[in-house]
């Protein structure tokens, strides 16, 4: 806890707020809070996203940047840690390139780890928030209730985040779609879609194996966009495997994808 107080205090003192929580997170969360639509231009997720955001938004810009710069590191070691990563390896996901990017612009992906270790109707706000990142995760959900208790195991489990769609949709409309302008971008790293044979492989794997690590990796293979800062997401369903995990992430230092 004093660790994350003097990460807050020097973020607040020294660093330059992110850019994308200046122009998009933090208007947007003000918007919904005064009961109009979020979606100003460069804001595509889901509205619930913002919900956890609207307290940092009500403070000064700077003052809810550090915020969330404490809640992302504290969100994503502590996810790590239940996912199995040793000390070493939670640091290097702390410090890793993806992490560090995602920090410096003040986004939120570090909300979607979040998901991995919450039961599966709950945790699909989560990794649903940024489906490029989810998506994986949340067909492993989707077969796993099939197979559990066929058509109604699916509709419970579905259900909720079904009825949060479509209400976000009737009122806000198709916010998805607009989506789109983003793929191609040059922060997009997305391998779309050379990469959708080894997503759908690793996706079967996953299934017949039973292990869900596989379907968090998965996902990002089978988007059509992949910012340069949500690796860290993917890098964290190798875990537990420590080495691997290491590599990985020490990988996209040489690379470094998405930084203009």
């Amino acid at each position: 806890m004093l660790a994350l107080f003097g990460l807050g205090w020097v973020v607040y003192a020294f660093l330059p707020f992110g850019y994308d929580w200046e122009h998009f997170f933090r208007p947007a969360a003000l918007e919904l809070l005064h009961g109009r639509s979020p979606y100003i231009p460069g804001f595509y997720n889901p509205p619930w996203l913002l919900i956890p955001l609207i307290p940092l938004a009500i403070l000064p810009v700077r003052l809810g940047y550090a915020i969330l710069v404490v809640l992302a590191v504290g969100s994503i070691g502590y996810t790590a840690y239940r996912l199995g990563a040793k000390p070493l390896t939670m640091l290097l996901i702390l410090i890793s390139y993806p992490m560090l990017f995602c920090i410096y612009q003040g986004q939120v992906d570090w909300i979607i780890p979040l998901g991995f270790i919450m039961p599966p109707w709950l945790g699909l706000f989560f990794v649903l928030a940024k489906p490029q990142l989810g998506i994986g995760l949340a067909l492993f959900w989707l077969v796993g209730a099939w197979r559990m208790g066929g058509l109604p195991a699916v509709f419970r489990r579905f259900l909720p985040i079904g009825i949060a769609f479509l209400l976000s949709f009737l009122i806000y409309g198709l916010y998805l779609i607009p989506a789109g302008d983003v793929v191609g971008q040059s922060w997009d790293t997305g391998l779309f879609p050379m990469a959708i044979p080894f997503g759908i492989v690793l996706m079967i794997i996953s299934i017949r194996s039973e292990r869900a690590n596989l379907a968090i990796m998965a996902g990002p293979l089978l988007a059509p966009y992949v910012a340069g800062y949500s690796w860290a997401v993917p890098a964290m369903g190798l875990l537990p495997l420590q080495l691997e995990t290491i590599v990985f992430l020490l990988l996209f230092w040489l690379v470094r994808p998405g930084l203009s």
